[in-house]
């Protein structure tokens, strides 16, 4: 009679692991649901404030900024011919500042209203959200009683257990018995701990919690430096300066090239002897300029070498050249 009891009482504990089960998840969704109904009421309140409050969609506010842009131009033009001391410009002055003036008023009473018809909305009642409310008062209400129920029934079966163990030979049954409700239990105790992880997760979704963020690969440090690549700079540095002084020798050089300079590039380009060569003449005011335009030369390639670092170095910069080359 007692085995019977106890087998029932097992059926009725199980069942109740299986309705608490279902109705943790029934609140889960309506848990998810009732924050869904709250950000859309919000942006629901937040478009009815927009659309019907924004100052600048009014005519007065209109009729405002066409006066305000009138009287700028005016004052602009009359400064352009009167001081700012006028009495006709200060006296258009305080027009246009008395519209503008007009124009904050508005704006400070479109938010005045804005704000007053926001906190209307919000006291008002959604009959969605209720509607959510109480059916989730129920679930909880109903997950209690059925809990109830089954720690009621948890009783039992220990009062039932102890009575089977005072009666000689029940040792048998009472161990199958035993395992039966050990894995009834697991079970149990493994639905509670899913059902205790939705609820934190349904907690997280109705306050706009932010998702967690965990390091999966800490950043370690670097043992060997990544950059510069001092070898590839090196050759890049010798390569550059060596194509730059070709190309001032070839500047300076090549015209003289392709010009007779001496007596001997006239008798080697000719063919014929040279009879006579005239000596540059110059004139005192020429001799003394030759100097000169030496050190003039001098100071400009100096200034020109001082211009050019930068210049180089911005333009390295801007095109990521070294970059290219490092990487």
């Amino acid at each position: 009679m007692l085995g019977v009891q106890l087998t029932g009482l097992f059926e009725q504990q199980k069942s109740m692991i299986a309705e608490i089960g279902r109705l943790h998840d029934q609140e889960n969704i309506l848990s998810r649901s009732l924050g869904d109904l709250k950000k859309q009421r919000q942006q629901e309140i937040d478009n009815i404030i927009n659309d019907g409050n924004d100052p600048k969609k009014w005519p007065e506010y209109v009729q405002l900024q066409q006066q305000e842009s009138a009287l700028d131009a005016e004052v602009r033009d009359m400064l352009t011919k009167l001081k700012p001391a006028n009495p006709d410009v200060q006296k258009k002055q305080q027009e246009l500042e008395s519209v503008r003036t007009k124009m904050k008023a508005a704006i400070e009473e479109a938010k005045a209203a804005a704000e007053e018809k926001r906190g209307r909305y919000e006291r008002q009642d959604d009959p969605r959200i209720n509607q959510v409310n109480y059916n989730l008062e129920n679930v909880k209400g109903e997950v209690a009683r059925q809990q109830k129920l089954l720690d009621d029934t948890n009783a039992q079966i220990g009062s039932i257990q102890q009575r089977i163990n005072q009666v000689p030979g029940a040792q048998v049954g009472l161990e199958a018995l035993d395992r039966e409700y050990q894995t009834k239990k697991a079970n149990y105790d493994a639905l509670l701990a899913q059902q205790q992880k939705a609820d934190v997760i349904a907690n997280m979704q109705t306050s706009q919690q932010g998702d967690t963020i965990s390091v999966i690969d800490a950043a370690k440090e670097s043992q060997v430096p990544v950059a510069p690549k001092r070898p590839i700079l090196i050759i890049l540095g010798i390569i550059l300066g060596l194509g730059v002084g070709v190309a001032f020798a070839a500047v300076f050089e090549v015209p003289r090239l392709l010009t007779i300079q001496t007596t001997n590039d006239a008798e080697h380009y000719t063919g014929l002897p040279v009879l006579v060569s005239v000596p540059e003449l110059l004139t005192p005011q020429e001799s003394r300029m030759i100097p000169r335009r030496r050190l003039i030369f001098i100071a400009a390639g100096i200034i020109a070498t001082i211009v050019s670092i930068p210049a180089i170095a911005y333009a390295l910069k801007f095109t990521h050249i070294l970059d290219r080359f490092v990487s």
